[in-house]
């Protein structure tokens, strides 16, 4: 509720990846808020990040800070401040948003961080400034167990997963806008890879509009969106989550998963493929994998990918044939 003022506020976003710093994300909301309030913004430039020198890059500057969270809030608020008194006659406020931060690796600090600047900010009489803070169900707790505060600074909205039909309509009316049919087989998949998130289906329809060459998305379009979009978009964020597992048993489990042509796979028959594995050992990393959202335990069904996409990775790195 916005009590009737228009909202017109300059944003900064950064969208966390699991091998993220806390130095990424202050680089990457000023970065992207500078861009946004028209300001310079060259993107053949590099956000160098010196951790080791105490450096943080975003733009043609460097500035030196010391890495404490204090010290880091008080650059931050220093350089929004500045960014925005260039732009504070064409905007009414700032908001800046962090999406995925679940996917944060645990050392990173982030909620310390954020409660510093959002204190700092209130103490200076700066009001006009929100944080939306999105990731899956439970984030707010992860924030909490690091500073006991962020239940008191972040109001909690929990967003219900879409219906089928919500997904399906929201695809056929993008696409009828645009004079575009789609196959309903390739209709059916898109939804089934968005698991109920609007996100995979704007990436992969997206992809599959860019790729398709006679305003009808066929099955050859949407397999060529799909690769397009784990190969190139999804590809670091994919590989550094399998690389965090090792090659134990986790990954194994993955890839039985992955070889399984069905959505989940009876938690016996995976536990019988992999051989000589003990039985609470093969529990606990399935216990694990569904904490860290690898993959989600269905009572009736077995185990599957919380992430369908990232089956399909593991699919192409182990060579196994098909999407």
């Amino acid at each position: 509720d916005l009590d009737g003022m228009k909202f017109n506020r300059v944003t900064g976003n950064y969208r966390c990846l699991p091998n993220s710093s806390i130095n990424e994300i202050i680089s990457s909301l000023l970065f992207t808020l500078s861009c946004e309030s028209g300001l310079t913004c060259k993107t053949e430039k590099t956000q160098n990040i010196e951790v080791d020198a105490k450096l943080i890059k975003y733009s043609q500057e460097t500035k030196r800070i010391d890495l404490s969270v204090s010290e880091l809030a008080t650059y931050f608020t220093t350089e929004v401040y500045r960014i925005y008194k260039n732009v504070e006659n064409r905007y009414n406020g700032i908001c800046f948003l962090l999406d995925e931060i679940d996917v944060l690796d645990e050392e990173v600090m982030i909620a310390p961080f954020l409660k510093s600047v959002i204190e700092k900010f209130r103490f200076d009489g700066f009001s006009n400034i929100c944080f939306i803070v999105s990731g899956i169900t439970g984030t707010i707790t992860t924030l909490v167990s690091q500073h006991s505060s962020a239940q008191r600074l972040f109001e909690q909205l929990e967003l219900s997963i879409l219906t089928n039909d919500d997904l399906r309509s929201l695809m056929i009316s993008s696409l009828d806008s645009v004079s575009t049919k789609i196959d309903p087989n390739v209709l059916n998949s898109i939804i089934d890879i968005a698991n109920g998130f609007p996100q995979p289906v704007h990436l992969i329809g997206y992809h599959c509009f860019r790729i398709d060459t006679d305003s009808f998305i066929a099955k050859d379009d949407y397999l060529a969106a799909v690769q397009f979009v784990i190969l190139n978009i999804k590809k670091q964020e994919f590989q550094v989550r399998v690389d965090k597992l090792g090659r134990g048993i986790g990954f194994d489990i993955l890839k039985t998963l992955a070889l399984s042509d069905s959505d989940f796979v009876d938690t016996q028959v995976v536990y019988a493929q992999l051989g000589n594995v003990d039985n609470s050992s093969f529990y606990g990393v399935i216990g694990n994998l569904n904490k860290d959202n690898y993959i989600e335990i269905n009572s009736r069904q077995g185990l599957g990918f919380k992430d369908p996409l990232l089956k399909r990775y593991i699919r192409i790195i182990n060579n196994y044939s098909g999407l």
